[in-house]
């Protein structure tokens, strides 16, 4: 599930801005008293579903206190954080995620983190280009919208999937610096590019 341009534009930010992540599911199968990190990082999945994001980021701080390089940690409480409106915080866990990974290394590539031969460290990675994705996002409500831009504009470049959430956000950012025939572009690219909201903002922005 992502983000729906349309509440972010409106206004309407509240879990508008919360993306589901996908980690397994939530069949936890507890060994003893002891969770792993996966099942814990689940926990926080499951607070943060429910409005508890307090409660969310407080578990992924006891995993990096004990282990600082959990990709997944750090991505998941950075949408935590902006849930919260904290975005300062949001960006840097974003930041640090990307660190970890820099998104020069090639071309995207999306983990099946459902597939039977998949590890439960390959659970708790993160692309690079979702964490750039989070982070353009974030920048964009912040007002930073020419590091947003760019942020987008290299998912594209590393194909970043679905690649007509890239085109949408670039298109609402041309309008919003006033460039109507570029967000107009941009906007018929997600169309073509299968996106279900583009239509909508096409008709408002260009016709």
């Amino acid at each position: 599930m992502y983000i729906a341009v349309n509440k972010i534009l409106s206004g309407n930010l509240n879990m508008n801005l919360y993306v589901l992540i996908i980690v397994g599911g939530f069949s936890f199968l507890i060994f003893g008293c002891r969770q792993s990190r996966l099942q814990t990082l689940q926990k926080a999945e499951a607070f943060a579903q429910e409005g508890k994001f307090d409660e969310a980021i407080a578990l992924c701080n006891e995993m990096l206190s004990k282990d600082s390089t959990i990709e997944l940690a750090y991505y998941s409480r950075g949408i935590y954080y902006s849930n919260k409106k904290e975005y300062s915080k949001a960006i840097s866990d974003f930041d640090k995620k990307i660190s970890l990974q820099p998104h020069s290394a090639g071309v995207y590539y999306q983990t099946n983190r459902d597939g039977p031969a998949v590890t439960e460290e390959d659970k708790l990675k993160i692309t690079p280009e979702e964490a750039l994705f989070q982070r353009a996002i974030t920048e964009y409500i912040v007002g930073n919208l020419n590091q947003a831009e760019e942020d987008f504009n290299i998912c594209l470049q590393n194909y970043f999937q679905p690649q007509g959430k890239c085109y949408l956000w670039l298109g609402t950012i041309a309008i919003k610096k006033g460039n109507r025939i570029k967000g107009c572009e941009m906007y018929t690219k997600a169309i073509m590019s299968g996106d279900t909201e583009a239509a909508e903002l096409r008709q408002k922005n260009c016709e």
